[in-house]
């Protein structure tokens, strides 16, 4: 249940996994965390300008979240990931999670513009990712990235569906998002005003 930018798999996925960050009545949203650097990722040492060694070694891409139903989220959750105990027990765990919830609340406000929420769903047996908005320069730069990849590049069946998820998929979600009277930009408004608000304020009342 995670991709690129571009909705295409990831690669060495073993290293990494997914973690809750908020859930909000029937949906989770989560984030994919790594022990391998890639595109575009930073430590969360470094997110959260630590002075020691802490969380040096977990790496993720402060501006892509992911959105699932509960119950896909369940299923694919891997609570006992060394990488997910790690960091929830860290005593930094409720500072990266308020971050990321007000970095989320930021990019939402803004239109969509400096970050990417994509949806999972599960259709004839495969995890499928859709886009509810993605920054078009920020897709543009990981999409150049890409094909650069000899692996990519050189295989017309990759590369193809890449340039129709930027051209097409992405503009077309992009237009509905940023319809302030759409299905999609209604329910991730009502998640924001009526859920992520609410969380922020607990999480800085329990972190002080």
């Amino acid at each position: 249940m995670i991709c690129t930018r571009l909705l295409s798999p990831i690669k060495n996925h073993q290293q990494k996994t997914i973690l809750p960050i908020i859930e909000v009545d029937d949906f989770v949203i989560y984030k994919m965390i790594s022990s391998d650097l890639f595109y575009n990722a930073k430590a969360i040492n470094q997110y959260l300008n630590l002075k020691n060694d802490d969380l040096k070694e977990i790496f993720f891409d402060e501006n892509v979240y992911f959105i699932c139903s509960n119950k896909l989220f369940d299923n694919e959750f891997e609570k006992d990931h060394q990488l997910i105990k790690e960091l929830k027990n860290s005593i930094y765990f409720h500072e990266f999670v308020l971050k990321q919830l007000k970095n989320f609340k930021e990019i939402v406000t803004n239109d969509g513009n400096g970050g990417s929420l994509i949806l999972f769903d599960y259709m004839r047996g495969y995890h499928k990712p859709f886009y509810v908005f993605s920054d078009i320069e920020q897709t543009k730069k990981e999409l150049d990235y890409l094909l650069e990849l000899p692996e990519i590049k050189e295989d017309i069946n990759y590369y193809l569906p890449l340039y129709d998820n930027y051209i097409t998929k992405l503009k077309k979600a992009n237009e509905a998002f940023n319809n302030k009277t759409s299905e999609i930009f209604l329910f991730v408004d009502q998640l924001l005003r009526t859920k992520i608000d609410t969380i922020i304020d607990d999480i800085e009342n329990n972190v002080k």
